[in-house]
C-alpha cells in the first residue's frame, strides 16, 4: 500500500521581535494618514465598520515613515526564508525572483466590526500584521481561514467526516503584537465579529512573486 497526502497548504506565522520599537511611530502615521484619506469602495458590503484607505498605502507610507520602510524589510526577508524552500522545487535552478507588494491596505476595526469570508484574486500570496494582542475569547476578533476541501464536499458520510474534525473545516489565527501571517492568496478566510472597546489595527498586503529578468 502507498498512501498519498496530496496538495499541501504552505502558511506562516511568525512574531517580529522588533515590533515594539517599531510600533509606536507605525500607530501614529497611520492614524494621521486615516484622518486625511478616502476609504476604499471595494467589497463594502462584506465589511461593517472598518476603515480602508485605496490598495496603495504603502506606496506613500514607506516613503513618508521610516518605521514602515523598517517593517517591510523584515516582512520581505521573512517571506523570501518562507517562500524559497517551498518554490524552489519548481522553478530552474539560479532563477531570481523579487516581492512585488502589488496591494497594500490597513483595517482600523471599531467595536462590531468584521469582514465577511473572501479570497484574493490575481495575486498568489498575501499577508496580515498584527499591532495588538486581542482577547478572542472575550472579544473575538481572530482572523478563520477555511479548509479548501470543504468548500467543494457536496456530500458527507461516516467517510468524509475526516474532513470536518479536528482542525481541518478551519484555522484560526488569534492576534498578536508584531505577529505576521502569510498564505495562499486563494484560500478563503474572514475576519470574525470584533466587540472589543480598543481599535483592532492591521496591516495588510497581497503579493505578487516575479521573475528578475537580467
Amino acid at each position: 500500500m502507498t498512501r498519498h497526502k496530496l496538495w499541501p497548504t504552505y502558511f506562516l506565522e511568525e512574531i517580529n521581535s522588533t515590533h515594539e520599537e517599531l510600533a509606536p511611530e507605525l500607530r501614529r502615521y497611520l492614524y494621521r494618514f486615516d484622518k486625511k484619506t478616502k476609504q476604499s469602495t471595494l467589497g463594502r458590503a462584506l465589511k461593517r465598520n472598518i476603515s480602508e484607505p485605496p490598495f496603495d498605502f504603502l506606496d506613500t507610507a514607506r516613503d513618508e515613515c521610516e518605521a514602515f520602510g523598517k517593517l517591510i524589510s523584515w516582512i520581505d526577508r521573512r517571506i523570501r526564508s518562507f517562500l524559497t524552500p517551498i518554490i524552489g522545487p519548481a522553478v530552474n535552478p539560479g532563477l531570481r525572483w523579487s516581492i512585488d507588494h502589488c496591494e497594500s491596505w490597513y483595517h482600523i476595526t471599531k467595536e462590531g466590526g468584521f469582514h465577511g469570508p473572501h479570497m484574493h484574486s490575481n495575486t498568489s500570496w498575501g499577508w496580515i500584521y498584527y499591532f495588538d494582542d486581542v482577547d478572542v475569547p472575550s472579544h473575538g476578533g481572530s482572523n478563520r481561514f477555511y479548509n479548501p476541501i470543504s468548500q467543494h464536499v457536496t456530500y458527507v458520510d461516516v467517510g468524509l467526516r475526516y474532513v470536518e474534525t479536528l482542525d481541518w473545516s478551519f484555522f484560526e489565527v488569534i492576534p498578536k503584537a508584531g505577529k505576521l501571517v502569510v498564505y495562499p492568496g486563494w484560500l478563503l478566510h474572514d475576519a470574525q465579529p470584533y466587540f472589543g472597546k480598543k481599535d483592532r489595527l492591521i496591516l495588510s498586503g497581497n503579493m505578487r512573486i516575479l521573475e528578475v529578468n537580467e
